[in-house]
C-alpha cells in the first residue's frame, strides 16, 4: 500500500506536468520569454550613458524649436573688434572709468564686469576712480573665472584700491569630458559646495531672492547645482560696441533699469567664444552672450527640465516591448513601417515635450531600443517562420502524396466495381426478361437487385466525378446542342420511376436556340435535378420543368411538390457530401454530391445553379446558362 506522502508526491508530480504541458501548449513560455529578452535589452541599454548621442539630440531640439523671447532684463556691451580697431589696441582702465560713467547715468538695475579691471593698463588715481564709480551702483560685480574653494580665496581678492569691489566665481562651463564630451556650453552653475556664482546673484536683483532647488531643471554636480540653459541664438540680446559707450553714442534708455554685461566678443581671439547647441565652431557664439543666456534663463525661470532616470528606462522598456509585438505579430514590411510609426511618434512626442514644456525625455535610448529590438528578434523570426515553412512544405508533400494515393484507390477501385455491378445488373435484367411465370416474389427480388445495381452504379459515378472535379480534370468539350432536347432525354429516363408513385411530369418548353454545351456534364446536371424533384415529391403529385430565355440567358426551372428545404439547410445544399435534415429522416439515400456536382459543372459554363423552397410545399430549381 502507498504512503499518504508518496501519493501526495505523485499529484504534485502529475499535477505539475499537466501545468507545464498546458504553459507550452498555449505557447505561454515562448510569450514570456520574447517580454523578458525585450525587458533585458532595455535594461542592458539603458546602463549606459550614451551623452553624446543624447546631447546630439539635445542641440537638435534647440536648433528646431521656434526662437523664444528673451526677457528684455540684459544689456551687453561688448569689447568687439570695433573697439580695437578704433583704439588700435584693448581699452585701458581709464576708458573703462569713462563708460562706465556713461552707463551710471542711465541708472542701470546691475553691472557684471566679465573684465578683471587689475589687469588693465591705468595709474592709481584711475583706479581709484574706477572703484568709487563702480561701487555706486546698486549691484556691481567682478566674475572671476575660477571656482571659489578653500585654499583660494586670494584669487577674488582684487589688489589695492579696487579689493572694495566685490568679486564672485563665474566660470563657464563646457562638456568637455562629462556630458556630451563635444566641448559645447550647455550648462549654467547656480552654485558651488553652497557659494553663489555671479550668475543667480544678478537674476536676483530682478526676481528677488531664491534658492538654489527653487530654479527649474536644477540638478547637482560634484558639488554644485547647474541648470540646462534655455538658449537664444546668437545676437539675441541687444549689444552696443564699448567704443560708442566710451563715446555716450547709445540710445537714452539702452540701460535704463537694465542688468549690464560688460566683456569682449572679439573675432580676433577665440577665447572670447565658446561652441554652442547652434554650432560647432569656435567662434560660434560670444562669452558675453552666453553669460546672459544664462542670467535669462535664472530670471525667466525656464531651465529646461531633464526626466529622471526611471523615466527613460520605462520609455525604453514600453518601446521594446512594442517593437517585440510588431516584430511577432505583423508581416516584416508591416512590422518595420509600424516600428519606423513608433519611433516618430516617441520622437514626436519628445520634441513636443522640450518645445512646449522644457521637458527633456531621452532620445537615444528608446530609439536605439526599437531597432535593436527589431534586428534581435528578426532573425529569430525569420528562422522560425523558415522551420515551419520547411514543414509545411513537407506536409504538403505528403498530403499530395496522399491525395494522388486516395485518388488512385478511388478511382481504381470505381472502375473494378463497375465491371462486377455490370455484369450483376445484366444477368437480373435477363433473369427478369427470362421469367415466365407470374412469381410475385422472384421478380420483385431482381427488381430489387437491378434497382441496387443501378443506384450504386450512380454512386460510383458519382465519386469518380468528385475525383475528376478534386483534381482539377475536368474538361469541357463544347458542342452545339438544344437545351430541349436533353431535358426530353433526361424526361424519358426518369418517366418509370415518376409512374410508380404516380408523380406527373409536365414539360413546358419554349423553343430555345441551340448553344454549346458539354453535353455529358449538362445531361448529369438536369438528371440530378430532375431525379431530386421525382425522388422527393410526394406520391400522385407533378413536377414542372420549364424553359425560356431572358435577357440573354436560357432559364431551365424544375419545381416539386415535395418536402421542400428548411431555412437553415437552403444555403448549404450545393456543400459537398451535405444532405438537409428533411432528406437525412426519409428512407430515401443519396450520396450528398448530386447537387454539388451540378453546381460545379453549372459555373464551368459560366452558369448559375439557384433555389427556392417553402417546407412542405415543394421547391423550385433554376439554372441560367448564357448564350
Amino acid at each position: 500500500m502507498l504512503s499518504p506522502k508518496w501519493c501526495q508526491m505523485k499529484l504534485i508530480w502529475t499535477f505539475g506536468g499537466n501545468f507545464l504541458a498546458k504553459f507550452r501548449k498555449r505557447d505561454y513560455f515562448y510569450q514570456i520569454l520574447k517580454v523578458s529578452l525585450g525587458l533585458v535589452i532595455a535594461f542592458i541599454l539603458c546602463q549606459f550613458p550614451l551623452y553624446y548621442l543624447e546631447f546630439f539630440g539635445y542641440d537638435l531640439m534647440q536648433r528646431l524649436r521656434p526662437a523664444t523671447q528673451t526677457t528684455n532684463a540684459i544689456a551687453i556691451v561688448a569689447i568687439d573688434s570695433r573697439t580695437l580697431g578704433q583704439l588700435n589696441r584693448a581699452p585701458d582702465l581709464l576708458e573703462h572709468t569713462e563708460a562706465l560713467r556713461n552707463i551710471y547715468l542711465e541708472r542701470p538695475r546691475a553691472v557684471v564686469y566679465l573684465e578683471d579691471p587689475s589687469t588693465l593698463k591705468g595709474s592709481f588715481s584711475t583706479r581709484k576712480d574706477f572703484a568709487r564709480i563702480a561701487t555706486s551702483f546698486p549691484f556691481f560685480s567682478v566674475s572671476i573665472p575660477d571656482l571659489e574653494v578653500d585654499g583660494n580665496t586670494e584669487k577674488f581678492q582684487l589688489p589695492y584700491p579696487l579689493d572694495i569691489l566685490p568679486t564672485h566665481q563665474g566660470i563657464l562651463s563646457e562638456d568637455k569630458v562629462n556630458f556630451g564630451g563635444d566641448g559645447v556650453s550647455r550648462r549654467g552653475i547656480i552654485s558651488y559646495e553652497g557659494k553663489w556664482f555671479i550668475h543667480p546673484l544678478a537674476a536676483q536683483t530682478v526676481t528677488g531672492p531664491m534658492r538654489p532647488q527653487d530654479y527649474k531643471g536644477t540638478f547637482d554636480f560634484k558639488g554644485s547645482k547647474q541648470v540646462l540653459v534655455n538658449m537664444h541664438q546668437k545676437n539675441s540680446f541687444p549689444k552696443v560696441s564699448f567704443f560708442d559707450v566710451m563715446q555716450g553714442r547709445f540710445a537714452f534708455g539702452e540701460f535704463t533699469n537694465k542688468i549690464v554685461l560688460i566683456g569682449r566678443a572679439s573675432d580676433y581671439d577665440s577665447p572670447d567664444f565658446v561652441r554652442s547647441v547652434y554650432s560647432r565652431d569656435i567662434t560660434a557664439l560670444p562669452t558675453v552672450e552666453y553669460h546672459a543666456n544664462i542670467i535669462d534663463t535664472l530670471i525667466a525661470n525656464n531651465g529646461i527640465t531633464q526626466a529622471p532616470s526611471w523615466w527613460n528606462l520605462l520609455m525604453t522598456i514600453l518601446v521594446s516591448l512594442m517593437a517585440v509585438f510588431f516584430t511577432f505579430k505583423l508581416s516584416p514590411l508591416k512590422g518595420l513601417v509600424f516600428i519606423m510609426s513608433t519611433a516618430a511618434v516617441y520622437s514626436a512626442l519628445t520634441f513636443g515635450a522640450f518645445w512646449m514644456f522644457d521637458f527633456w525625455m531621452n532620445l537615444a535610448h528608446p530609439l536605439l531600443a526599437v531597432f535593436i529590438t527589431y534586428y534581435f528578434f528578426i532573425p529569430y523570426r525569420l528562422i522560425s517562420e523558415s522551420k515551419k515553412s520547411w514543414e509545411y512544405q513537407q506536409k504538403n508533400v505528403l498530403l499530395t502524396q496522399v491525395e494522388e494515393l486516395k485518388n488512385n484507390f478511388i478511382s481504381m477501385m470505381s472502375h473494378d466495381l463497375k465491371t462486377p455491378i455490370a455484369r450483376i445488373q445484366g444477368m437480373a435484367e435477363m433473369a427478369l426478361h427470362s421469367l415466365q411465370q407470374e412469381n410475385d416474389k422472384p421478380k420483385h427480388a431482381l427488381e430489387s437487385i437491378c434497382s441496387s445495381t443501378e443506384e450504386l452504379t450512380l454512386f460510383i459515378n458519382s465519386i469518380l466525378n468528385l475525383s475528376r472535379v478534386e483534381s482539377k480534370g475536368v474538361k469541357l468539350h463544347l458542342e452545339s446542342r438544344d437545351i430541349n432536347a436533353l431535358i426530353k432525354e433526361v424526361v424519358a429516363k426518369n418517366q418509370f420511376q415518376a409512374e410508380k408513385r404516380g408523380i406527373q411530369i409536365l414539360f413546358e418548353p419554349e423553343p430555345l436556340f441551340s448553344i454549346k454545351v458539354d453535353v455529358d456534364l449538362m445531361r448529369q446536371v438536369i438528371h440530378n435535378v430532375v431525379e431530386n424533384a421525382v425522388k422527393y415529391s410526394s406520391d400522385n403529385s407533378k413536377v414542372l420543368i420549364t424553359t425560356e430565355e431572358v435577357n440573354g440567358e436560357i432559364l431551365l426551372q424544375i419545381s416539386d411538390q415535395g418536402m421542400g428545404i428548411s431555412t437553415d439547410d437552403i444555403d448549404k445544399i450545393f456543400y459537398k457530401f451535405y444532405r438537409s435534415k428533411n432528406a437525412k429522416s426519409s428512407p430515401i439515400r443519396g450520396s450528398g454530391l448530386g447537387l454539388y456536382l451540378s453546381d460545379y459543372f453549372v459555373k464551368l459554363h459560366n452558369g448559375k445553379i439557384q433555389v427556392e423552397s417553402v417546407p412542405d410545399q415543394g421547391s423550385t430549381f433554376t439554372v441560367s446558362l448564357p448564350f
